[in-house]
């Protein structure tokens, strides 16, 4: 559309390059390569509101690398990392995103956390969804992530079906909706339980058959439970 109405008049000729949101939603192949890069590098709006991408097996991990890294510099608020099914090859994810200040919203859907810094800072992030996301290093991981979310609200969790993490623990104090999600049937590794924290809490939507709740605090805010 902005391109479009950039032929309309010669002063809106660059008007496109100030699109604050792209969302890529297509099939990996050569030219989704050079129209990612091509826009990161063209755009020139001042914050980058949404970056929105859905890729398949084939996308290069320096390539995801640098695009993230991009977004990161340009103040991205809503970043989405969607891998095109292929679980079983699940998408490297990128260490860049977790020292995104401004990030408000993560969603990460079929991709692998293999290492977090120590210096990671997600001090602006309200909503975190995490669907079949492969944490290595067990529990540790994830502990570390969640411990960086000072202001959390919303999380969303689907477990990935070869789970590693044993103990999966939400010690958020500022988390008001939590939805767990139904892992995929035929997974073969033993389920691990949740540990749940979360004194602050509104909503609870628990629906997963092959984990175990080990510990509740109690929380006087809840309004609505579907378990």
């Amino acid at each position: 559309d902005a391109v479009a109405t950039s032929l309309l008049s010669k002063r809106w000729l660059y008007l496109w390059k100030l699109v604050p949101r792209l969302e890529y939603l297509t099939a990996w192949d050569k030219s989704g390569s050079d129209f990612i890069g091509n826009f990161l590098r063209l755009s020139m709006a001042p914050v980058l509101e949404t970056f929105h991408l859905k890729l398949g097996y084939k996308c290069p991990p320096e390539e995801l690398e640098k695009w993230v890294n991009t977004a990161v510099a340009r103040h991205v608020r809503v970043l989405e990392l969607l891998h095109d099914r292929f679980r079983l090859r699940p998408m490297l994810c990128p260490k860049s995103l977790f020292a995104c200040k401004g990030l408000v919203v993560l969603r990460l859907q079929d991709v692998s956390v293999c290492d977090i810094p120590s210096t990671i800072s997600l001090q602006s992030l309200k909503t975190l969804s995490l669907v079949r996301v492969r944490f290595f290093s067990q529990d540790e991981l994830v502990h570390r992530l969640l411990s960086a979310c000072p202001i959390l609200e919303t999380l969303i969790i689907r477990r990935w079906f070869k789970d590693t993490v044993v103990s999966f623990t939400i010690a958020v104090p500022t988390l008001q909706n939590l939805h767990i999600m139904r892992r995929p049937d035929g997974h073969v590794v033993e389920d691990g339980d949740y540990v749940i924290n979360t004194p602050s809490l509104k909503t609870l939507n628990f629906s997963d058959k092959f984990g175990r709740v080990r510990s509740l605090v109690k929380m006087p805010k809840l309004v609505k439970a579907e378990i």
